[in-house]
């Protein structure tokens, strides 16, 4: 028995008064459908980590004589909401109505519809839009994002930031994280740069952002004007292009968490010179410490893939272990009793990231959130004095 397997099965044990019943209604294999971002370092990651907790639930279903298993089947988004919207229909059309994945909130937006007059479940591990906070059959092991913008709010007060220039996705989640800190940040925002999601070239734009900065530093000084950063991996092409211009680099920029611990800030001689000038600074999103089913995990997943996981790699392990112990639970895979139980099992749940209790919408309903800053070639957090 590995050590990760072990330490789930105990976590395990405490709400399942079923183990080695027959479960009449649960079929020999339960088929979940995984749609992922392979193009997003986070999404891949997903993915991995989605067929490592297959594997390990498995192994706790035969240990207790359970007589069933799970197959998860994964599909990628290749960077298109129309796309991951087609993959849903597939899963729906090949008659598998329970899924993991649809990272990115837009994604859901498109297939939100569809996934309700359908009778579909989901389980997303990393999509935080604030507005997503809904009544539905979509639940998300993450905080939405309106735990985040006080902490970005605090950031940029902290380092003195009056006057906020965002650069951001045009998508819900990039318009609503936008939102969310201008409701919350005591000074001025000014309108930026805000690129479609399938933007390949950002040098024109880039050029408008120079300008923009430079008359802004003119006004006030460029210790109180700073950029907001929200988006994903496109940030280093962003970087590739700002290279060519003065003025982007003459103030302090910051991101939301999907920037923290990114290694392209040191893999990158852009990238790397970049953050150091702008003093790079982002929150990170946690988990407990002292977290025993993470701890697990962290070893296992360095012995295999010699990395570190993100927040949205826990959320991904702990999707498949909450469906898992759902089903058993319950002895079904009806998606309306699914729905029902699962902020029951949730609730009484230690995951890898830590309490999974969840919000009334069925979102996790925990966050913390710490500051790091680029500095020397390495993350350094930012501590309060």
């Amino acid at each position: 028995m590995n050590a990760l397997y072990a330490v789930l099965a105990v976590a395990a044990a405490g709400i399942i008064p079923g183990a080695g019943m027959v479960h009449a209604e649960i079929p020999e294999v339960v088929k979940i459908g995984g749609i992922f971002e392979y193009n997003w370092a986070e999404g891949a990651e997903g993915a991995a980590i989605s067929e490592m907790a297959v594997e390990d639930f498995n192994a706790y279903l035969e240990n207790i004589g359970a007589g069933w298993s799970l197959h998860l089947s994964s599909e990628d988004t290749q960077s298109s909401g129309s796309v991951s919207l087609d993959k849903v229909h597939t899963f729906n059309g090949a008659g598998v109505k329970i899924l993991v994945g649809l990272p990115f909130s837009q994604y859901i937006v498109q297939a939100a519809s569809y996934i309700d007059r359908n009778n579909m479940l989901v389980i997303s591990h990393a999509a935080q839009a604030e507005n997503l906070a809904i009544d539905d059959t979509i639940f998300r092991l993450v905080p939405h994002d309106g735990y985040q913008a006080p902490a970005i709010a605090k950031m940029l007060e902290d380092a003195g930031i009056e006057v906020l220039v965002t650069v951001a996705r045009a998508d819900t989640w990039g318009d609503g994280h936008v939102a969310g800190v201008r409701e919350r940040f005591s000074g001025v925002m000014e309108p930026g740069l805000r690129y479609n999601t399938d933007a390949q070239e950002f040098s024109v734009a880039v050029g408008v952002l120079d300008d923009v900065i430079s008359g802004l530093v003119e006004r006030h000084g460029a210790e109180k004007v700073g950029v907001l950063y929200v988006g994903n991996d496109e940030f280093l092409p962003i970087m590739q292009a700002m290279r060519f211009y003065e003025n982007v680099s003459k103030v302090r920029w910051f991101a939301t968490n999907t920037q923290s611990f990114k290694t392209y800030f040191f893999e990158d001689p852009v990238a790397r010179e970049f953050a150091e000038a702008t003093q790079f600074t982002t929150t990170r999103s946690i988990v407990s410490s002292d977290n025993r089913v993470k701890d697990a995990l962290d070893a296992k997943y360095m012995e295999m893939y010699n990395a570190t996981i993100s927040t949205y790699g826990y959320a991904a392990y702990d999707s498949i272990w909450l469906l898992g112990l759902t089903i058993l639970q319950t002895q079904s895979t009806d998606t309306e009793t699914l729905a029902g139980a699962i902020p029951y099992v949730a609730s009484h749940m230690l995951g890898a990231s830590g309490d999974l209790t969840l919000t009334e919408y069925g979102d996790l309903a925990t966050a913390e959130f710490e500051v790091w800053q680029v500095s020397d070639g390495a993350w350094v957090q930012v501590v309060d004095e």
